[in-house]
């Protein structure tokens, strides 16, 4: 017998034309720089990369034979014998067969839902091998259930898991829910207070746990409780809601307290929070450090910002240009003149009734302000005077939108 499982018809056809579209595209880029060496170098590069991904997608391929099963691809081939394979974990994108013997490849099948019968050959490594994630859970669950430090009797242990089940679900409950809730309001400290406390509690659960709550976790083939969600959302929503409210003089000036506030959760995080259990270990610190910059940003700028209580300095200005982008929606753009020595011109953010109202040449008011943590940022204010039109001898000529 001799299974072969390839790229469906439909992928084929859809990765083809994508891939291929775009090689023909970088392809009329080299073409039309062709006099300018260093220049159509640059395409050469993805231009490889579409054309081995083309061809990848007609040599992928998974044979199964009586024996064994092998995977291949454009650069290697893979094979493991049946009596070789310890097991196999199925996720949603991918299926890892992994070797008894460790110094074997493990065969990885990525993307195997682009393959025709994906489904019959997900079904069949299932029941042909042990599910490993399955194993895992069964073996961790039945460690923590003999372990003394979690109670004298299997069902305080059994309680205490599942005590800790319940704190990590309501932790992920309120911190997606009340920060979402929040956004839509103007109450900028709770928000703060939100973001920057909810995390901290965050660490302190999974300190006082009894080692029973993690960072992340992978449900499939873990028993332990992850605080993700409730830890990443009002950490985004802080950032969010620093950069949308607050105008930064100096972005280089938030650097610091950010990097000082950053680095320390960046090891509360990971020395409390790294889950060794879970696959993708340096996923998860990768995954920290990213979060750890995102919070020591919407920290600084929501602290020195909010609790600031100088008395604003007063400038004039003029916008010279104004433009809208699209994304999610239209926004709406304002270029301001500088209005202090060495500064570049300013982009803000205004409605759509301000930015209609608000003509080239008109007249911006600056509050600028010292900052708690010494960092300067202004508000400002649109003049509803329009300016005078051209002709009045002062050189004003209000551009047409």
């Amino acid at each position: 017998m001799e299974q072969e499982y390839r790229v469906g018809l439909f992928w084929k056809i859809f990765y083809g034309l994508t891939v291929g579209g775009l090689l023909i595209v970088f392809s009329l880029l080299v073409i039309a720089t062709l006099p300018e060496k260093p220049v159509y170098l640059i395409f050469l590069a993805p231009i490889l990369l579409f054309l081995v991904v083309l061809i990848n997608i007609f040599k992928s391929k998974v044979i199964i034979t009586d024996s064994d099963i092998t995977r291949k691809r454009i650069f290697y081939n893979k094979t493991l014998n049946f009596a070789n394979i310890k097991g196999v974990r199925i996720e949603s994108k991918i299926i890892v067969i992994e070797p008894l013997d460790v110094s074997c490849p493990k065969i990885k099948i990525s993307n195997y839902d682009s393959f025709g019968k994906s489904e019959e050959l997900a079904k069949w490594l299932s029941e042909r091998f042990v599910d490993l994630d399955n194993v895992d859970r069964q073996t961790e669950e039945e460690a923590l259930l003999n372990d003394n430090s979690l109670g004298f009797t299997r069902e305080e242990r059994e309680a205490k898991i599942s005590k800790m089940k319940q704190v990590a679900m309501a932790y992920n409950i309120w911190g997606g829910v009340v920060p979402f809730m929040l956004l839509f309001t103007s109450y900028n400290n709770w928000i703060f207070f939100m973001g920057s406390l909810y995390p901290l509690l965050g660490l302190v659960l999974m300190k006082f746990s009894g080692d029973l709550i993690k960072f992340i976790t992978n449900p499939k083939r873990s028993v332990y409780p992850g605080i993700i969600i409730g830890f990443i959302i009002p950490i985004i929503i802080l950032l969010v809601v620093a950069l949308k409210a607050y105008e930064i003089l100096f972005f280089a000036d938030v650097l610091k307290g950010a990097a000082v506030i950053g680095l320390t959760l960046f090891l509360l995080l990971f020395f409390l929070g790294k889950n060794e259990n879970t696959e993708a270990v340096k996923g998860q610190v990768f995954l920290m450090g990213g979060l750890a910059v995102i919070y020591g940003l919407g920290v600084t700028i929501l602290a020195n910002c909010l609790f600031d209580n100088s008395k604003p300095v007063k400038f004039q200005t003029q916008v010279v240009d104004e433009y809208i982008s699209s994304g999610k929606g239209a926004h709406y753009h304002l270029k301001l003149k500088p209005w202090l020595p060495g500064q570049n011109i300013r982009e803000v953010d205004v409605s759509e009734k301000s930015y209609y109202k608000t003509l080239v040449g008109s007249t911006v008011f600056i509050y600028q302000k010292k900052g708690l943590l010494n960092i300067p940022w202004f508000d400002f204010e649109l003049d509803p005077t329009p300016p005078v039109p051209a002709g009045s001898n002062n050189g004003n000529s209000p551009a047409p939108r």
